[in-house]
């Protein structure tokens, strides 16, 4: 499968953006927050779609939707088994919003090939296994088992769906599990509490028969008291009726003689307060006045009271006074000077941003001083940055032609030795020869004649005389040979001493030029030729910027200089009369946003007085108007005087209702009295029920004891009984307890079995695919050729995890380095990706996941990418250069 193209409508910051892919390495160097995430999670998205979530935190829904509410989404064109689609996705706030169109991309028409589900389809896994496979977003490069991916390596298309849900049915089976047989305080498992509740069912049954005898002996002792309480109830009942009737005769007589002493208080106390409504009693209209005009008083006296405080002090307002009495200042005057004032600040700031800096001026003088000699021009800077620059070549030269005369010179010595040695190969070889001329001439004059001795001495004879003539040719021809390559190699000597003392020649001169051009300057000598020129270059540059800058300044001060000055005359006129009250010469300079400010102030402190002093003035007319209307109420009635208006009026207020109150009352018992003297013999004698209330006394307290006595022993009676049924319903349930126990025995062994099954049966099924996983592990690791570490002491568990053997023992890869840590996991996901894309390889997606590696790893990962792409497509994301691939 091979990604074509892609148009971004919408996503996250990219928009209206289209991409071309191509065939291998795609790689895509932008800098941070141009969008690699954001385009790498837009073709996740063609594939797989959007999750949508409920939850607080921002999803990758939320976090990828344009700000703007423009279109959110795009379309992607892809080809697989030779056939090219388009897949047109769109997405809302909710997945029930988004939308999902396939095309065939040749024909235009709408395909039916694969659904909305396409991700999982073409690649035969879900989102899960796609992101830890051949998706690697940003720092993520480690991996790990899914189901999903247990069921695409084993090709189980069939059971697929059974290994999905593998790992939630260990899950449900030990929940189940623990759910029984859990031995947790906090939670403890069904099995373990309902082993607690047998044996608390025991100890409780243990108390019955006890409980049932105290229960027969309490319910004979309640029943007795019951008896002797509704006796005396009913005794009770006779004698408050005799009280009663006692008791209402006396209680007639009793009122009538307070009615009576009432009536005759109140007349005296009439009579006392007639004295102080002499003037007669006011209505409730003049109360009305009086209450109303008395709030106002108040009320306006506390403004005048605070009006009075706002105003300055006496020495404060003859200043004001004396300010403005005589001379008519308005607001507009004001802001026409503040107005004047930061036009002539205005017109400081840019002579003093027009004026150059101390130290640019010192700069100046310095560089004048530099190039008091001589300013280069352009054209000499270049051409004596082109000779510092063939100085530096020749620098190489020379280093090269030295070699070479070093190697001529090593050669023509090697040649002269060998001359020698190969002397001493002919003296050995003569040697030999004139040793088989002796033994031929032994073998003829000191031995018997025979045909061996004959034939020995025959071949001493030949033999020497071959070797004699073998040495002699050779020598010959070996000489030649060396007298030749000795000239060559003395010529090639000549040539190379030559070219270097020509080379030479041409350094001197160069560097006699270019030390003519810098005698001009006064520059600081460094070791190398260029940093002198380019110093001088940056220097020139900066005089001629400084120059031009000063020629600036001088020509437009002088206009700014003028109207300036005319500015300041005219502010400093007008201030004039202000700057003396207020102690300032104007004539100095610098004192005009001073004064502007304090007069301004003034300004709204005087009108603020004189509008003060107005409202002061009525409303203290006012006041005391209220006052006289207050003062004449009052004095008529003899009240404290030395209380306020407003107690004064409230004590007349008072007594008003008072003196109301008792006359309608003193009515009202007279006619009361009146009635009860007609209706009863007010001389009758009352008879006493003191005797009847003490026999009731008694009776009550006997009925209170019995109440107690028989509270008590009803609740001791009711929590037997209740007791007693508890451990009935116990007894009932210790059954219950009993069958439950050997029902969870069962299914605990129930449990224990099917998970041992089930963890046989996956670890069967996944031992499957493991040897693939660990060759290819161990040949990615083997191309990196990592430094200290063995391929074939690297192995992956079942989940995925990097394990390696040192020692004698496993570790996780947590022990390695964080780059040899990040490398492995980038290799045994790279071993999952072939085991898991045997028949249709996928596009490799990468946000660039090395930006944790050091230059050595970067180099290993990109050369190890690389080689990857010749068989497969890769999109590569990057920020820096230096760990883009050189193909790209």
């Amino acid at each position: 499968m091979k990604l074509k193209s892609c148009y971004i409508a919408g996503f996250g910051r990219i928009k209206d953006f289209t991409y071309d892919f191509t065939d291998g390495l795609n790689g895509i160097l932008e800098e941070n927050g141009w969008g690699k995430t954001t385009f790498s999670v837009f073709i996740k998205s063609m594939f797989y779609g959007m999750e949508y979530s409920r939850r607080r935190e921002l999803s990758e829904r939320e976090h990828y939707m344009p700000w703007d509410g423009s279109n959110y989404g795009g379309s992607l064109t892809f080809l697989v088994d030779d056939k090219e689609y388009r897949i047109e996705r769109f997405f809302g706030k909710k997945d029930s919003e988004d939308s999902f169109r396939l095309f065939d991309a040749t024909t235009g028409l709408a395909s039916s090939d694969y659904t909305e589900n396409i991700g999982e389809e073409l690649f035969q896994v879900d989102r899960d296994a796609f992101e830890k496979s051949v998706f690697v977003p940003q720092e993520s490069l480690e991996t790990g088992m899914t189901d999903s991916i247990n069921a695409k390596m084993g090709n189980l298309s069939a059971v697929r769906d059974d290994m999905s849900n593998f790992d939630a049915a260990i899950k449900r089976v030990e929940d189940a599990k623990k759910v029984y047989a859990s031995r947790g305080a906090v939670n403890p498992g069904k099995l373990v509490r309902v082993r607690a509740a047998i044996s608390e069912c025991n100890e409780a049954l243990e108390k019955l028969p006890a409980l049932n005898s105290a229960f027969e002996q309490k319910d004979q002792i309640l029943g007795d008291r019951w008896t002797e309480y509704h006796k005396l109830s009913d005794e009770k009942k006779a004698l408050q009726e005799q009280i009663a009737t006692q008791s209402k005769k006396e209680q007639e007589i009793g009122a009538y003689r307070e009615k009576k002493e009432t009536v005759e208080t109140d007349r005296k106390t009439l009579e006392a307060m007639d004295e102080f409504f002499t003037a007669g009693i006011p209505d409730a209209d003049t109360f009305g006045v009086a209450e109303a005009t008395e709030r106002d008083w108040a009320v306006d006296r506390t403004r005048l009271s605070e009006l009075q405080e706002r105003l300055p002090r006496e020495e404060e307002q003859r200043r004001l006074d004396e300010l403005f009495g005589n001379t008519e200042v308005h607001r507009e005057d004001i802001e026409r000077w503040n107005g004047e004032l930061r036009r002539i600040q205005t017109l400081e700031m840019e002579c003093q941003h027009l004026q150059m800096s101390e130290e640019e001026r010192q700069q100046l003088q310095e560089l004048k001083i530099y190039f008091q000699k001589k300013v280069p021009t352009a054209e000499e800077l270049t051409e004596t940055l082109n000779q510092a620059s063939l100085l530096t070549q020749i620098d190489g030269q020379l280093e090269t032609l030295e070699d070479q005369y070093k190697e001529a010179q090593m050669e023509h010595r090697q040649l002269q030795r060998h001359r020698k040695a190969g002397a001493g190969g002919f003296v050995v070889t003569v040697l030999i020869a004139l040793v088989l001329f002796a033994g031929g001439l032994v073998f003829h004059f000191y031995t018997l004649p025979s045909a061996v001795t004959n034939l020995v001495q025959g071949i001493c004879f030949i033999g020497g005389a071959v070797l004699l003539l073998l040495a002699i040719v050779v020598a010959i021809r070996t000489r030649m040979r060396d007298r030749k390559m000795r000239l060559e190699a003395s010529m090639e000597e000549q040539d190379a001493a030559s070219a270097l003392e020509e080379k030479r020649q041409q350094r001197a001169q160069t560097a006699m030029e270019c030390q003519e051009f810098l005698q001009n300057f006064l520059v600081t000598p460094t070791e190398s030729l260029q940093q002198m020129v380019m110093e001088i270059q940056r220097k020139a540059d900066n005089y001629e910027r400084l120059a031009e800058a000063e020629k600036k300044y001088l020509d437009q001060t002088a206009e700014s200089m003028d109207e300036l000055t005319a500015l300041q005359v005219s502010l400093n006129a007008s201030l004039a009369h202000f700057g003396v009250c207020y102690g300032e010469d104007m004539a100095e300079g610098g004192h005009e946003k001073e004064v502007l400010d304090r007069l301004e102030k003034d300004l709204r402190t005087y009108e603020e007085m004189v509008e003060n002093q107005q409202s002061a003035k009525e409303l203290g007319q006012l006041v005391a108007s209220q006052e006289a209307v207050v003062r004449s109420f009052v004095e008529k009635y003899p009240t404290d005087k030395n209380q306020s208006y407003h107690e004064q009026i409230q004590a007349i207020h008072l007594n008003a209702e008072q003196y109301q109150s008792l006359e309608s009352r003193l009515a009202k018992l007279q006619e009361e009295i009146e009635e009860f003297e007609k209706k009863f013999d007010v001389n009758e004698d009352v008879e006493t029920v003191e005797d009847l209330q003490e026999r009731q006394r008694v009776i009550d307290e006997r009925l209170a004891e019995l109440r107690d006595m028989n509270a008590k022993g009803k609740s001791e009676l009711s929590e037997l009984a209740e007791e007693i049924q508890q451990l009935e319903e116990i007894a009932e349930e210790l059954d219950e307890y009993k069958r439950q126990e050997v029902e969870m025995e069962e299914r605990i062994e129930l449990f224990d079995n099917t998970m041992k099954f089930l963890k046989q049966a996956r670890e069967q099924f996944l031992s499957r695919y493991m040897g693939p996983l660990r060759k290819g592990l161990r040949r990615y690791l083997q191309e990196l050729g990592m430094e200290g570490l063995d391929p074939e002491n690297v192995d992956l568990d079942m989940d995925l995890n990097v394990l390696i053997q040192a020692e004698g023992a496993t570790r996780k890869a947590e022990f390695l380095s964080s780059g040899y840590q990040d490398l492995t996991a980038l290799c045994a996901r790279f071993a999952l990706i072939d085991v898991l894309y045997e028949r249709e390889k996928p596009v490799l997606i990468l946000d660039d996941p090395f930006t944790n590696f050091d230059e050595g790893k970067i180099r290993m990962a990109l050369e190890l990418l690389e080689k990857l792409c010749a068989d497969r497509q890769v999109v590569y994301f990057t920020c820096h250069e230096s760990r883009m691939p050189k193909e790209a």
